[in-house]
Parts: C-alpha cells; structure tokens; sequence
C-alpha cells in the first residue's frame, strides 16, 4: 500500500490519512522535495495524482493532547 510505503521513507516527517479528497496528508523535509516528488513520490504504485501546497507561516502549532492526572495517579487524556 502506498500509504505504509510512503510513512517509512524518511524524507516524510509525518503522514495522515484523511477524509475525503485528497486521500492522505504528507509532511515532507522541504530539502528532499523535489527529488522526493518527481523519483520517489510520483513512481509509487496506486498515485493517480498528486498536489503540492506551501504554508505561508504556522498559525498554531501541535501543543500535543493535554494530560491530567486521574484518580489512580496514571496520566490520561483531558
């Protein structure tokens, strides 16, 4: 599958599949990209198609789930 090849290579800092179109999300090292899209990307088996799109500046970061701490002492999800 694409999607488990992709996520291994290490050119992608991180990989989402989604809902809708299109079908997955992949963050790429901006270094490798255009070697990455026109030999790696491109050529893989089942893409039909592929987008490319730049953020103009960060907005608001993962903060990461917030923990708390429940009633065993184990951290959990808030």
């Amino acid at each position: 599958m694409a999607s488990h090849r992709a996520a291994r290579m290490p050119e992608v800092v991180e990989a989402h599949r989604l809902f809708g179109d299109p079908d997955f999300l992949l963050r790429v090292d901006v270094k490798a990209y255009e070697r990455f899209y026109a030999e790696v990307l491109s050529w893989l088996p089942g893409v039909a198609q592929l987008a490319s799109y730049l953020a103009m500046k960060v907005v608001k970061a993962d903060g990461g789930c917030p923990l708390t701490e429940g009633g065993s002492g184990e951290l959990q999800s808030a």
